[in-house]
């Protein structure tokens, strides 16, 4: 990128603030010498680097690379967690990656040792997944779910803190799952039908990254 600026002599000439419509500051001060100040200032040729402009006030760092997640082979293998905030209610999701089969419990606290409890009863009547994927929330991030993975013994991935929308699998099932129950409150019918019909409703099993 180049910028051609036209070469100039600065002359700034004092003008007494009496004089002037709008006053400001340096009209207000008295000529150094004579009517006029004189600078040394000439510009002719300015020239920009554009990869020095983008390393100088460009991002601080690269971005990161998007790297989908492999398509698991089998239901219940890798599973997806989010929270979610309806009507002044606080709820989890959880989602089979593979099927897409999504389970919605309402949370009494949003605190990481609640949010645990509920995964537990998930798994014990799911089974224990081989991976849980989840973004980097505090509730996810906490040693308390370090140690229940451990002990567990499933793989927690999290999603990248400059890039969230690495989890957009879920993100994508959370607005799926608010609308479904906004429109079934609005008709006034039973939310957990809904939410039925939804699991009920095919899905492509032909996609071969997820993200």
């Amino acid at each position: 990128m180049l910028l051609h600026l036209q070469g100039y002599d600065v002359v700034i000439k004092y003008k007494p603030g009496r004089e002037m419509l709008l006053s400001d500051a340096m009209s207000r001060l008295n000529p150094l010498r004579g009517p006029t100040i004189e600078t040394p200032v000439r510009i002719d040729h300015v020239m920009f680097s554009e990869e020095k402009i983008q390393q100088e006030y460009g991002k601080s760092q690269t971005p990161e690379p998007l790297h989908p997640h492999d398509i698991p082979t089998r239901p219940w293998q890798v599973i997806a967690t989010d929270l979610f905030h309806l009507d002044g209610k606080e709820y989890l999701l959880v989602a089979d990656i593979y099927s897409k089969f999504p389970i919605v419990k309402k949370l009494q606290h949003t605190t990481s040792a609640n949010i645990i409890d509920l995964i537990k009863e998930i798994f014990s009547e799911q089974g224990t997944p081989e991976k849980v994927l989840s973004d980097n929330g505090p509730q996810y991030s906490s040693a308390q779910f370090k140690t229940f993975a451990e002990e567990w013994r499933f793989t927690h991935i999290t999603s990248s803190p400059r890039y969230p929308q690495s989890n957009g699998y879920i993100e994508r099932l959370v607005k799926s799952i608010k609308t479904t129950m906004m429109e079934a409150k609005q008709a006034k019918q039973d939310i957990n039908k809904a939410l039925q019909y939804l699991r009920a409703t095919p899905i492509d099993h032909h996609q071969q990254k997820y993200c």
